[in-house]
């Protein structure tokens, strides 16, 4: 046992336990252990010249419901503090309710225990381990049901629908809805159109899919999460050309600088997944893919790649690409002519355009012929560009008139070494006539099927 203290000490001693508070506090001031502290505190002072300690809190018993209701209630008090919507968090990572006892003096030095609390809660943000964008997948399947068809009567001569530059894609409207950037109007005018020229061939000349989320520019909010409608649309869409045609008709599928951003975008971002088919299937399209994605193999579609060196041949004197080139004031057209050895109908402009060339060969005289049909993606500032605007207000399109004119084209042709004739067809406000026939296409909001 350490030898009594004298009075001083004692004295000096609950001093410096009614200034700090707690015995560890006292005897950090003093400079002297703890346990000697403690020990002349409890063996040595007269009780009257201490502070009397506070009891000890009876041991807690569980909490109730009325305590835990009391805990949510002070961590919802917490966030809505610190301006944290419930909504942004994505996981609670560790939650601390404490309760203490603090010591302070009155006016006359008198202690006073005051019960405190304090709350931290720990949490990770949804946004911390990226967005959580739906997976894409396979359109879904649809049952094509076609028309009876009687037999063909042209004497030879073969027919094509042209479809130009759809890019097929939606943004978020103001309301949350789905609004398309291709024109349903003019898809809803093209099947009409398809079943009635009976087609020997269709040729959807590329950019068929816009993809904008998977594009090199600036993504605006609208425009996210919108692959997986983009693919199903499409999907629904090969089964709605496929039942309007006969069984030995050919599609046909250009891919365009559109349809290029998917396995690019792959190989940028994940490059180990690009190529990638279904397991023991060395066959099929890979997996990451406009024909796997939009099932075009279900129905018949051809899918030709390798933009922008692709291209079809419809025959021998005209061919159908997508193509590269854009020139100002409808001269595209004539960007073509001096390097062509055959005629050429391409996309890509998405303006209604031709230009013709003559020249001497060998066999005599031979005119060539470049031109474009238009497009069936709207025209009023909807489809991604650089010419497009957005508000600041609520990040919607701002409406503006492209310099893009809404068409298609219908060829008809000898096949060999045979002539062609080309017959564009454009579309005002979702009417056109072709043929002594008008076409017209209804409710805008309704899908074309």
């Amino acid at each position: 046992m350490p030898p009594a203290p004298d009075r001083s000490a004692l004295e000096a001693a609950a001093r410096a336990l009614a200034e700090h508070g707690t015995i560890t506090a006292a005897a950090r001031a003093l400079g002297i252990p703890r346990t000697t502290l403690a020990h002349r505190l409890r063996e040595q002072a007269p009780r009257a010249a201490l502070p009397v300690p506070e009891p000890k809190p009876p041991k807690e018993k569980p909490p109730t419901r009325a305590s835990h209701a009391a805990n949510l209630g002070r961590i919802a008090e917490l966030l809505e503090r610190s301006g944290i919507p419930v909504e942004e968090i994505g996981r609670v990572e560790r939650i601390r309710l404490n309760e203490w006892q603090g010591l302070s003096k009155d006016a006359d030095g008198n202690p006073i225990v005051t019960d405190m609390t304090g709350s931290s809660v720990i949490l990770t943000p949804r946004w911390a381990d990226g967005p959580e964008w739906p997976v894409v997948t396979q359109a879904p399947a649809v049952t094509v049901e076609r028309t009876a068809r009687t037999p063909h009567a042209r004497s030879g001569i073969r027919r094509c629908v042209v479809l130009p530059d759809m890019q097929i894609n939606y943004f978020s409207g103001p309301a949350g809805e789905l609004v398309p950037t291709h024109d349903e109007q003019c898809l809803s005018i093209a099947l009409q159109i398809i079943e009635d020229a009976d087609p020997d061939v269709v040729v959807m000349n590329g950019d068929n899919l816009d993809l904008s989320e998977m594009s090199k520019y600036r993504k605006m909010p609208i425009f996210q999460r919108m692959t997986q409608p983009t693919i199903d649309r499409a999907g629904r869409l090969m089964a709605s050309i496929r039942a309007r045609v006969r069984c030995e008709s050919e599609i046909i599928w250009l891919e365009g600088n559109h349809e290029l951003r998917l396995p690019v975008y792959a190989i940028d971002n994940a490059v180990a997944a690009y190529g990638l088919k279904r397991a023991n299937a060395p066959g099929d399209w890979p997996v990451l893919s406009v024909p796997h994605l939009c099932r075009l193999d279900d129905y018949s579609v051809t899918y030709v790649s390798g933009y922008p060196a692709n291209g079809w041949m419809l025959n021998d004197n005209l061919e159908i690409i997508h193509g590269h080139k854009v020139k100002t004031g409808g001269s595209t057209a004539h960007a073509y002519l001096p390097e062509l050895r055959h005629s050429v109908c391409y996309g890509h402009v998405h303006r209604e355009e031709m230009g013709t060339v003559t020249r001497k060969t060998a066999h005599g005289p031979r005119t060539y012929e470049s031109f474009s049909f238009g497009c069936l993606c709207r025209t009023d500032g909807r489809v991604p560009g650089t010419e497009g605007g957005f508000s600041v207000r609520d990040g919607q399109p701002v409406l503006a008139q492209n310099n893009w004119t809404n068409g298609l084209g219908v060829i008809e042709y000898e096949p060999g070494d045979g002539d062609f004739w080309r017959e564009p067809i454009r579309i005002w406000h979702g009417e056109t006539r072709w043929r002594g026939k008008t076409y017209s296409a209804g409710d805008d909001h309704k899908e074309a099927t």
